[in-house]
């Protein structure tokens, strides 16, 4: 399941990022990233650096076992302040369920 849904938004992405003239050295952040399961099949796409953040430590521990090549963030993606980092993509798949307001 995950691998194919990731070709898709992977898919998605990097046509969205070529027509904008980025190709090279491509960085993700993922918000809300769990286990690590999208980011294992998206990151080969992203070598610029793939950031995973997520609440759940455990979610995180899980990730880093996954994805031991990413870095990984523990925080409230409502909340997380990353100073002087840029990102060709944020990337927000099923967390996004967790804004159930508009403050959110």
């Amino acid at each position: 399941e995950y691998k194919e849904e990731a070709q898709f938004f992977v898919t998605t992405l990097l046509e969205q990022l070529k027509s904008r003239g980025r190709t090279e050295d491509l960085t993700l952040l993922e918000l809300g990233s769990g286990g690590g399961h999208n980011a294992f099949y998206m990151k080969k796409y992203f070598p610029g650096g793939v950031t995973l953040a997520d609440l759940s430590q455990g979610m995180l521990e899980q990730s880093k076992r996954l994805n031991p090549d990413c870095s990984h963030l523990q925080g409230d993606m409502r909340l997380l302040r990353l100073q002087k980092q840029d990102f060709d993509v944020v990337f927000v798949h099923d967390a996004i369920a967790y804004m159930t307001t508009e403050n959110d």
